[in-house]
């Protein structure tokens, strides 16, 4: 998988053509295993531990950019898991998940190029997950090839997507939360923008983002944050 596009490299112009049978062997996969892959990880590792993690199972994961970020033995236990069956279904598609991210940035690379690719976010909003709050998403899973995507929502998108809020902000656009939410709600009749009015793509980088139940909302809130746009 992620080790097998660097042994290509390696390999120089039969490397080259690795790539290129990768690319051709490549089906859509199996949507009906992949949800089926996600239901059992989460029934068998994550909701059994919700609401009784102990302390030695949730550890920081400060950055700058987020000091008080957390990783939970779910999180690793659910990447592990979820990395495995979808190279199991997709061989030739490189999975990228949140974890690997952080001990190995990159990985991230990988986003620039063609090949088949899996987004994995193993649990959506782990500090209210370890914190016994039920706002937590289940697995966001985006696949692109080079862009094409499908996945699962998680809470945010979902309330704008079924009108219980009419739009959220981001700033951080990490891929693995967007891309395929974003894609879901795009689908609904909603939009992400950012606020100069383009549209989200899963290569934007960290700015003020508008997720939005439809074009109207979007336009209304990006006038009343104008002074942010950037120049």
């Amino acid at each position: 998988m992620a080790g097998s596009r660097a042994a290509a490299a390696a390999g120089g112009a039969a490397g080259r053509g690795d790539i290129d049978e990768r690319r051709h062997l490549t089906r859509d996969p199996d949507i009906d295993a992949v949800t089926a892959l996600i239901a059992e990880a989460v029934a068998e590792l994550m909701l059994p531990r919700f609401g009784h993690l102990r302390a030695e199972d949730v550890r920081s994961k400060a950055s700058v950019s987020d000091p008080e970020d957390l990783v939970t033995v779910v999180d690793r236990e659910m990447e592990e898991r979820l990395t495995r069956g979808l190279r199991d279904l997709t061989p030739s598609a490189v999975v990228v998940g949140e974890e690997a991210v952080h001990k190995t940035p990159g990985l991230l690379a990988y986003m620039g190029g063609d090949d088949p690719l899996w987004l994995l976010d193993p649990l959506d909003g782990t500090r209210n997950f370890s914190r016994g709050n039920a706002d937590f998403g289940v697995p966001s899973v985006g696949r692109f090839q080079p862009l094409a995507e499908c996945g699962c929502a998680a809470v945010e998108y979902t309330n704008v997507l079924e009108a219980r809020k009419e739009f959220a902000l981001y700033y951080r656009l990490l891929p693995w939360d967007h891309a395929a939410p974003a894609l879901i709600l795009s689908e609904g009749g909603g939009c992400v923008e950012h606020l100069n009015g383009q549209p989200y793509r899963v290569r934007s980088g960290d700015q003020v983002t508008l997720v939005a139940r439809d074009g109207r909302i979007s336009r209304r809130v990006r006038g009343w944050l104008g002074g942010l746009a950037p120049a």
